[in-house]
């Protein structure tokens, strides 16, 4: 095959030479070619393809160690995939039917729909047929505006006025970057610098009675209860989730919740699982796969076909990724419900995703197992706040739902993430800015305002110190000196009642929480005797206060609870 050799430096990525079809033997040629650099400073690859490379115009890339270097043009594109569009490009000059033949694989299946959904619009001129395999039939021929090809004859065609168009998968391995997700590689066949991968799935009028019928044979009552794993694929373990780990969610799925859990995929995905599971692995059919998914309260996948079904049906399923990541899967943003995402650790979900990681995504809450191996309820608070306030709550029912939370952090250690999940809205003031983007992450999906401003007792500019331990930076210059750095930053505060004001929450919001390292007690002073604001429920942490019990007594609040230890622990007051 013909070739280019191309010659770059290892720092700028400049193209320095490129040779025809020459073989480099070793550094002494290679710098023969590179006059004038260092061995270290000149790198080479040899480029597959007769398509010329112009330094002028063309750039190497290279992304990690994994993956070697390519060439693109000036509008990012490879130049690889200009060789695999030509035949289309021919194509279209001298036919004006295409057959696209889509091969195999579900997800790549419904990208490849995506493609010729977009090149309807691109090329009105042209008429497009898609060729599918027929395991494949019963779930493409539900996207709308596609046209599936039968045979030549049935679409009143002679083969020879048509051009056939192979979108292979060989291709993907190359990488674009976020903005191209893999149903825009898959567009590069036919022309198209960017596809959107937005396709809805028409579901059959029958399909619940379809879905009915399926599920009669396992006594299926309650569909509220019916979860679906799919937490393999193909053994290709790069994507795939260990199979111990999907035995051990399913168990603690059970443990807490009356439910049939359905396991979807083929037959090599999970040979012997626990009894918790219903083992359907290489014996259903996509469309009743798809049955399945429209059925279930909840879905664990990988990034498998199963992904892509809830994709194309709108159901957002609970993602466990570790190479791949939605913005390359699915052209989408992360959310809370993408577990493994990572723009540089690539490690497999097995590395980096553990079952109870996953449960506390699903479900707001897991068991966690104590020393004795006894389960006890696991939650994001601090030192079991959780119970006491749901427990408030349970038995004086919240007005609003709004819960103002002072020193957010993140979801460790949280106060309001746990109601936030419950669907109330969050107030959340974070001092330090490097929490922003963490707490934006984590509460990612949920109902809250964030916002990036020290609380103090006054409108001043304030000095805020930097701690070893994340979670005691503090506008307090004498807190924890056990753990201060000398590294500090003055920032804006102002008092807690201003806050509230800007934001219009009434006087009797329901709870707040508020955690500021040492400063709690000046600033519910500041807060309880300028204001008239009176939360229903109060949690703050105990450290700064003389009295705290007395202290709140004097504004009408009586002690709940006391959580922690003396000196870290958390007082809980409610309004009489």
């Amino acid at each position: 095959m013909s070739f280019q050799t191309v010659f770059f430096h290892t720092g700028t990525k400049e193209i320095l030479n490129v040779l025809q079809g020459r073989y480099i033997k070793g550094s002494r040629e290679k710098l023969f070619f590179c006059p004038g650099y260092k061995t270290q400073d000149v790198a080479l690859f040899y480029f597959m393809s007769t398509i010329p490379v112009d330094p002028s115009i063309h750039k190497v890339v290279v992304i990690g160690t994994a993956q070697p270097p390519f060439l693109v043009d000036q509008a990012g594109i490879p130049l690889l995939y200009f060789a695999a569009k030509e035949p289309f490009m021919q194509a279209i000059q001298s036919y004006r039917t295409i057959v696209l033949d889509f091969q195999d694989s579900m997800g790549d299946n419904l990208y490849r729909a995506a493609c010729a959904l977009e090149a309807q619009k691109v090329y009105p001129n042209i008429n497009f047929l898609c060729k599918v395999e027929e395991q494949y039939k019963p779930i493409i021929s539900l996207v709308p505006g596609l046209t599936l090809f039968k045979d030549y004859a049935s679409h009143n065609l002679l083969a020879k006025n048509c051009a056939t168009i192979t979108m292979s998968a060989k291709l993907l391995p190359d990488p674009l970057g976020d903005y191209y997700s893999a149903p825009s590689r898959y567009g590069l066949y036919l022309g198209l610098n960017h596809v959107p991968y937005d396709l809805k799935l028409d579901l059959p009028s029958n399909l619940d009675k379809q879905c009915d019928t399926f599920l009669s044979h396992y006594n299926i009552a309650d569909i509220e209860k019916l979860f679906v794993f799919q937490l393999r694929t193909k053994d290709d373990e790069g994507r795939s989730w260990s199979k111990d780990y999907i035995n051990a969610l399913a168990d603690l799925v059970k443990q807490e919740h009356d439910c049939t859990i359905f396991y979807l995929g083929a037959p090599a995905d999970l040979p012997a699982p626990t009894s918790d599971i219903v083992n359907l692995s290489g014996k259903t059919s996509w469309l009743e796969s798809l049955c399945l998914l429209t059925k279930a309260s909840k879905v664990f996948c990988v990034d498998s076909s199963v992904l892509h079904l809830c994709h194309s049906i709108g159901v957002t399923p609970i993602a466990l990724y570790g190479r791949t990541d939605p913005r390359g899967v699915l052209g989408s943003t992360p959310t809370r419900f993408d577990l493994g995402v990572s723009d540089t650790d690539r490690r497999s979900p097995s590395d980096k995703i553990k079952p109870l990681e996953v449960l506390k995504v699903a479900f707001g809450s897991a068991p966690a197992v104590s020393v004795d191996g006894a389960l006890q309820v696991f939650d994001h608070s601090q030192h079991g706040e959780r119970k006491i306030i749901f427990d408030y709550f349970s038995s004086h029912p919240a007005k609003y739902k709004f819960v103002v939370d002072i020193g957010a952090y993140g979801a460790d250690m949280s106060n309001s993430f746990d109601l936030l999940s419950q669907g109330w809205q969050g107030f959340l003031f974070e001092a330090n800015s490097k929490r922003i983007p963490i707490i934006e992450k984590e509460f990612a999906g949920l109902n809250f305002k964030l916002q990036n401003i020290g609380i103090s007792d006054r409108i001043m500019k304030k000095r805020f110190y930097k701690h070893s331990v994340p979670g005691h930076y503090s506008l307090d210059p004498d807190w924890a000196l056990e753990t201060k750095m000398q590294t500090s930053k003055m920032i804006d505060t102002i008092p807690l009642a201003d806050a509230l004001i800007r934001l219009k929450l009434p006087l009797d919001f329901d709870f707040l929480s508020i955690d500021t390292e040492n400063l709690d007690f000046s600033i519910m002073t500041a807060f309880l005797t300028t204001s008239k604001y009176r939360p229903s429920l109060i949690c703050t942490e105990s450290s700064s206060y003389p009295d705290a019990v007395g202290f709140f007594k004097s504004f009408g609040y009586s002690k709940l609870a006391f959580t922690g230890a003396i000196r870290f622990g958390n007082f809980i007051f409610a309004k009489d």
